[in-house]
């Protein structure tokens, strides 16, 4: 599960109180799939396109970054009382927007790889589709801030990116299509797949629906590019390896 920021809630948007409150709606939703019987891990953050909002609502850049440091700081306290298990999204924007909005995302997002690292918990990071350089700009970031590799996820990573990726140690995911999976199931099964669903009435078919991954995959496995092996090692050990589930 992972956040979305406060105006998809209907909560008025400018403080952390905001967060806190979009933070405990989500807290609670974790709570009720417990109770259904699923285990599920939740991600909460500050997206780079939230930095772009705050901008065209008339916010100072440098309070724009403040206001990112303080949710980073909340995240991070859900995550030590076991609230949550990971940050994110945070990273830097996929579209075109000005070089000063796109130094306050990063800057977020270093803030949060460093708040990471200390509690040794995963990152969902929001980077744009750029191939190898993106694979090459976040290594150095890596190595600059002395940050593990192996708590960062590369969120919808371009499938003929995903062998670059596993080589040099991340973690990514892969939106769940059909097409997507017939690219990637060549690859060793060290990546996460996910639908990247909004559930948004102003936005239907952004993206893919949850339950329509298990029947991408079951596509898949009969059409004999893999088997229910491999499909196990991404779907289940890859989650228990990350998030430490039984």
């Amino acid at each position: 599960m992972v956040s979305l920021p406060p105006w998809y809630y209907g909560i008025s948007v400018g403080d952390v109180k905001a967060y806190r409150k979009c933070f405990d709606l989500m807290v609670s939703v974790c709570r009720e799939l417990k109770g259904m019987g699923l285990k599920s891990a939740l991600h909460l953050g500050f997206h780079p396109a939230e930095v772009d909002r705050y901008s065209r609502l008339g916010l100072r850049p440098e309070r724009i970054k403040k206001l990112g440091f303080q949710v980073i700081d909340l995240a991070a306290k859900y995550i030590e009382e076991g609230l949550a298990q990971g940050f994110g999204e945070v990273g830097r924007q996929h579209y075109p927007t000005s070089k000063l909005n796109v130094e306050i995302a990063v800057s977020i997002m270093k803030y949060a790889l460093i708040k990471a690292t200390d509690l040794r918990a995963p990152v969902h990071l929001h980077l744009e589709q750029g191939g190898e350089k993106t694979i090459d700009w976040i290594e150095r970031v890596v190595k600059s801030e002395g940050i593990d590799r192996r708590l960062l996820i590369l969120h919808h990573i371009d499938p003929l990116s995903l062998g670059c990726a596993i080589e040099r140690g991340f973690w990514t995911t892969i939106l769940g299509t059909k097409e997507n999976l017939k690219i990637v199931a060549k690859n060793p099964p060290r990546y996460l797949v996910e639908s990247d669903f909004l559930d948004d009435p102003k936005r239907p078919g952004a993206v893919i629906v949850p339950w329509s991954v298990p029947r991408a995959w079951r596509q898949v496995i009969e059409s004999g590019f893999c088997n229910e092996q491999y499909v196990r090692e991404v779907n289940v050990a890859n989650p228990c390896r990350i998030y430490g589930f039984e």
